[in-house]
């Protein structure tokens, strides 16, 4: 295809026509006209104006397919092309493109249990990735490849994205392997494509390719394929479908209707009767519907209850459901598993509800994952529900699942966790489910919540909501003024519950979110976990729980764009929440992910409430910051805050809010509220009720209105440690009751203090929650003695999720930490740095020996699904220099010396400190926006350190550019600026868009983009922006 000047379009008379040789004629590329040529006709197409760079293909081969004539297929290497098959149907040759010196990456592999084709086709998708804005994903659409919800190139085109050309277009995403490739669908077979692509136009190659009779043998179809695949009308659209590859850079460009021809385009709208949806028929046809459940034994209740209510309801459920798959398994029960996925098999549209847990899914031993790949092979579809937060194995990621981790409430009986249900969360579940399965409610298959799960990383709070609201009783008064301040059409946009150390708040806090259907997202931050401290956590957190509560606010959020903020110009009105999580400044999060979108929406038909506790606790700042944006809320959003009575968090609140609601233990009310709950957790155990209400009022007045004191004398009572018939050797007092507690736990106090103290000490100086496996390798315990201090531990402590072991309440280590309160039980909070700080850098030591680097850990955010040995190493980064500048004492200060020295003098470890604060802080630790040159020179002048650096937004470049001093800083002081580039892919370049290669670094993000110079030695110390960020970015980038 070459272009002419020397002809003029007879319909407007513009010289730019593009002459089409295939067809014998001409293209307006003014009006679009077409009009005929005089000059022969070619026999193949001729690119001679093709300069990129030779492509790269990935060639996915599904099973059935004939090898043999894949071999045939064409290309050789250097642009990305993601070529989707099919195992029913053969792919066709492409010899064209083979000739033009393109690259192929073919995936021999086939679909079943035990092969490991996930890795073989995220590493073919990386090498699409590698080529940058020369990628592309080549989409043949076919009934078998694309049927839902199982169909094999589905996982292709979520782990693939489209980079969006317009503002408005939409991208593919997924949570495993974030790609920005370039779709372009081709019709083989009529299919309904996904939704995903449902924006692109595609390429129509149905009438050229023969469809198989059902009845016809598998070499009959093969030959009359073959004999097709060498016509001259199947080689002129190979032509066509080349000529869009090596032309256009998506499907979107404006060459596309030139070179493929308007008759063979079409939208990526449903082609026929859709594909049958993830659904039951409703009762009468339930019997053509048939389920298996695959789930651990710690789901055998919530099974057990599924079952018997999907029965009732007239859906079909194999017996074999009531019975939990277990690690080892008699041959009769794995043949019976066998019999059941072939009894679902029967029916075209048999399904597997997956129970997920860690234990069930999780890799390598979850007991779930063998039937997982054998009812892939089997071709079941799957109903996932999300029982535990946990990663889903790849072969199903894409797949939506419902969100039941509400369901099941977590308490611990006779030392083991029992997971009980929940009444109404589980009413409210099941109905989702069944309107799920009778298609009222979709499944989402592009996997947007997995990938969600995956960007923002949320907080599981669900056994401390469990712990927190068993046996809660009382609290009337305040819960009536809550509902009140709900039911106010024009109330407060603020509500508070504040209270003493032991008060209760956290307790109505969490009563608030178990039964108040209001309550979109939460959060719950303590002294005692550090993470929950952070801001940008906890917006990360309340926006995914938003996006399982709302659905219009998930949609809204897949395409985040600027706007929103009458200060804030971002960086891009197209940014992908992949580019926007790790770098954006808390103020930019709040604002992009929270205020703009929930604006966007419409207004839900009820209060939607946010509540947060424990708000003392926040990094400084971040209540504030909250507060000062509140009026940009939509109007119908509302919050709840929970704090100790603090004074300083209460003034700030003081404006946007009435009086708050104390719980004051002296109010006749709180007093009220201990005798009920002291009657409700004593109802065993009182000798005679005669005596009844004389023994509540008297321990209610020995409580003094604390809740913590009651519950901690219900939890003496029920382990024998006190007797209803011995009142007179309570506690008077909450230290008097941890000096009860104390003492009956350990009447051996030679034994707590070789033993148990040094544990404490460690608990007590740990700058956050430790998990056993952590606390195990600090103190150098065997099994044997880890199992004797668990149980020593009694309810003092309890493991939350992920093992994390926690005080029943923060106020255990105050007491413990003060020496007048704690007496012989003290525990010196000085020892427990001094034994965490030797460890950290005993075991960094150990790691550098084995070939670990810290530099090159993954600094994204921490999430439960975390393994302990990353965990343990990014604790070091975080906080080992902290536990050694704790020390003060002579001899521990001596001895840990050269620790410090060491700590503040490796390079690599401050490197690894650094990498991990920019990922913590994100865009805000060294972006100051649009700021001029001479001003980031002034900045640098004041920070004059070795390698001090900024990123700035240069308008006058239309760039950024990153302003820094040299490794090695002399006076005069030199200042560097070097210009990073915006690529259209929305990478980042040093070299302008026109000047890239295939040699040219590229950076996904500015994040990326400091951590490789930080790596490298010449950025070292960021400084950090303070204000907030004022952009205002060209959006001709």
């Amino acid at each position: 295809m070459t272009q002419h000047t020397e002809r003029c379009c007879p319909q407007c008379q513009s010289t730019s026509v593009l002459l089409l040789k295939r067809r014998g004629a001409w293209l307006c590329g003014a009006c679009e006209h077409m009009f005929s040529a005089s000059s022969p006709q070619p026999d193949a197409i001729s690119f001679l104006s093709y300069s990129r760079p030779k492509l790269k293909i990935f060639l996915s081969c599904m099973p059935q397919m004939d090898t043999t004539t894949t071999k045939r297929l064409p290309w050789h290497s250097k642009t990305s092309v993601c070529l989707n098959a099919s195992p029913h149907r053969l792919i066709t040759s492409w010899e064209t493109v083979q000739a033009r010196g393109h690259d192929v990456w073919v995936d021999h592999e086939q679909l079943s249990p035990g092969c490991d084709w996930e890795t073989d086709i995220s590493n073919g998708l990386n090498r699409v990735k590698e080529a940058q804005e020369h990628g592309r994903v080549l989409l043949l659409m076919t009934p078998h490849a694309l049927r839902r919800p199982d169909g094999y190139c589905l996982n292709e085109i979520a782990r693939g994205e489209l980079p969006p050309v317009e503002p408005k277009s939409h991208a593919v995403r997924h949570v495993a392997i974030t790609l920005r490739l370039s779709i372009f669908p081709v019709f083989v077979a009529t299919c309904e494509p996904p939704q995903s692509i449902s924006h692109l136009p595609y390429f129509d190659m149905r009438s050229v390719v023969p469809l198989r009779d059902l009845s016809e043998s598998s070499d009959a179809w093969n030959t009359r394929l073959r004999t097709a695949m060498s016509t001259p009308a199947l080689n002129a659209r190979l032509d066509q479908c080349t000529g869009l590859l090596e032309m256009c850079d998506n499907m979107l460009a404006y060459a596309v209707p030139a070179i493929a021809g308007v008759d063979n385009l079409g939208l990526c709208l449903p082609q026929g009767p859709p594909s049958a949806p993830l659904q039951l028929a409703k009762p009468e046809t339930a019997s053509t519907q048939r389920f298996v459940f695959s789930y651990g034994e710690k789901c055998a209740d919530l099974a057990r209850q599924l079952y018997n209510d999907m029965t009732d309801a007239g859906l079909a459920v194999h017996p074999m459901s009531l019975r939990p798959l277990t690690a080892l398994m008699s041959a009769e029960d794995e043949d019976a598993r066998r019999q059941a996925l072939d009894w679902a098999q029967a029916d075209n549209s048999g399904k597997l509800v997956l129970f997920i847990t860690p234990g069930s899914v999780g890799r390598p031993h979850g007991v779930c994952l063998n039937e997982i790949s054998l009812a892939i092979s089997k071709g079941l579809g799957f109903v996932p529900l999300m029982v535990r937060p946990c990663e889903i194995p790849l072969s199903i990621c894409r797949i939506q699942w419902l969100d039941m981790c509400d369901v099941c409430a977590v308490h611990r009986q006779d030392a083991e966790a029992v997971w009980g249900l929940h009444p109404a969360r589980y009413a409210k579940r099941y109905a989702q489910l069944l309107s799920a399965l009778n298609g009222q409610m979709g499944l989402d298959h592009d996997g947007q919540q997995a990938r969600l799960f995956s960007l923002l990383s949320p907080f599981s709070f669900q056994s401390q909501v469990s712990k927190l609201t068993q046996l809660f009783v009382g609290r009337e008064w305040v819960l009536a003024k809550y509902d009140a301040w709900v039911q106010q059409q024009h109330g407060s946009r603020v509500f508070v519950v504040s209270g003493v150390i032991g008060s209760g708040k956290s307790a109505v806090a969490a009563q608030i979110i178990q039964n108040r259907p209001e309550i979109a997202a939460f959060h719950l931050a303590s002294l005692e976990e550090d993470q929950t401290q952070s801001g940008r956590r906890c917006i990360l957190s309340l926006v995914y729980q938003l996006t399982t509560q709302l659905p219009e606010y998930a949609n809204v959020l897949k395409y985040v764009h600027g706007g929103g903020h009458p200060t804030i110009d971002l960086l891009s009105s197209r940014e992908p929440l992949e580019e926007i999580v790790p770098v954006k400044s808390v103020v930019d999060l709040l604002h992009l992910l929270l205020i703009a979108p929930l604006n966007a929406i419409t207004h839900p038909s009820s209060m939607l409430v946010i509540l947060l506790d424990g708000i003392e606790c926040f990094e400084a700042g971040f209540i504030a910051t909250l507060t000062a944006h509140i009026d940009l809320w939509p109007s119908w959003v509302r919050f709840v805050f929970g704090t100790r009575e603090d004074p300083a968090v209460l003034q700030t609140l003081q404006a946007y809010m009435p009086p708050a609601v104390s719980l004051d233990p002296g109010l006749w009310e709180s007093k009220m509220d201990i005798k009920a709950y002291l009657g409700r957790a004593l109802d065993p155990h009182f000798p005679s009720e005669a005596k009844r209400d004389e023994t509540v009022d008297f321990i209610a007045a020995r409580a003094e209105g604390l809740f913590l004191y009651a519950r901690h004398l219900v939890n003496a009572i029920a382990v024998g440690q006190l007797q209803l018939t011995q009142l007179d050797a309570f506690p008077t007092s909450m230290g008097g009751c941890l000096q009860h507690c104390f003492d009956s736990q350990f009447p051996s106090i030679e034994y707590y203090k070789k033993t148990i103290r040094p544990v404490l000490e460690v608990l007590c100086a740990a700058n956050e929650p430790l998990p056993l496996s952590m606390l195990r390798s600090i103190l150098q315990l065997d099994v044997y003695q880890q199992q004797d201090i668990l149980l020593w531990f009694g309810s003092l402590f309890y493991m939350a999720d992920g093992d994390i072991i926690k005080p029943f309440h923060s106020s255990v280590f105050d007491w413990l930490k003060d020496m007048k309160s704690a007496g012989s039980y003290f525990v010196d909070v000085e020892n427990g740095h001094y034994t965490i700080g030797t460890w950290c850098y005993n075991e960094y030591m150990r790691s550098v020996k084995a070939g670990v680097d810290f530099s090159k850990l993954d600094y994204d955010l921490e999430t439960d699904k975390d393994t302990s040995t990353r965990r343990a190493r990014i604790y070091i980064v975080r906080h080992a220099l902290q536990h050694l500048e704790q020390l003060a004492e002579e001899s521990h200060f001596l001895a840990t010396m050269e620790m410090s020295v060491f700590f503040n003098s490796d390079k690599t470890f401050l490197l690894a400190q650094r990498l991990l604060s920019i990922r913590e802080i994100g865009l805000q630790s060294f972006f100051h926006g649009k700021i001029s040159r001479d001003e980031a020179q002034a900045l640098l002048q004041r920070n004059a350190q070795p390698g001090a650096f900024l990123i700035r937004y240069s308008s006058a470049q239309k760039a950024y550019c990153v302003s820094f001093l040299p490794p090695t800083v002399s006076f005069p002081l030199t200042f560097y600026h070097n210009l990073i580039y915006h690529l259209n892919s929305g990478a980042y370049s040093l070299v302008p868009p026109h000047e890239v290669t295939a040699a040219t670094e590229i950076f996904s993000d500015l994040v990326s983009f400091v951590e490789a110079f930080q790596r490298r030695g010449i950025l070292q110390a960021p400084i950090r922006s303070f204000g907030t960020i004022n952009r205002s970015i060209s959006k001709s980038m």
